[in-house]
């Protein structure tokens, strides 16, 4: 299964960038590679692929916000952040609620709610 974005990284052979360590928070911390032939290559820069860029300036412009949703279909489970570190995020409490009970209807009886950092160091997505 192809993870990586497909833009060819210059010097290299190689191509692309782990989107989900390609984000600001915990950039090139343990479970990511500067390696751009390693499957889990944060890229040269936070931010530096146009896929996670557009989704931080998107962000950025919409200031009201109330909840940003990821999905990774890999398995079933909602992750929440942090994945770069094991200090529990200021509101895990409310996170690590029943999605059912805590009003998350989009997704009905889909999954187990656990912190990313559970399952991948350096999954620098927040």
């Amino acid at each position: 299964m192809w993870r990586k974005t497909r833009k060819p990284n210059p010097g290299s052979t190689c191509y692309g960038v782990d989107p989900n360590r390609n984000w600001n928070s915990g950039f090139g911390g343990s479970g990511s590679s500067s390696n751009p032939c390693s499957e889990t290559y944060r890229g040269t820069s936070p931010h530096s692929e146009s896929e996670v860029k557009s989704i931080v300036d998107f962000v950025q412009s919409h200031r009201n916000i109330k909840a940003f949703i990821s999905i990774h279909s890999y398995s079933q489970m909602l992750l929440y952040p942090y994945g770069y570190t094991a200090a529990p995020a200021n509101d895990q409490a409310e996170l690590v609620q029943n999605p059912l009970s805590g009003g998350f209807t989009i997704f009905p009886q889909c999954c187990d709610v656990n912190c990313s950092v559970e399952f991948f160091l350096g999954f620098g997505t927040c």
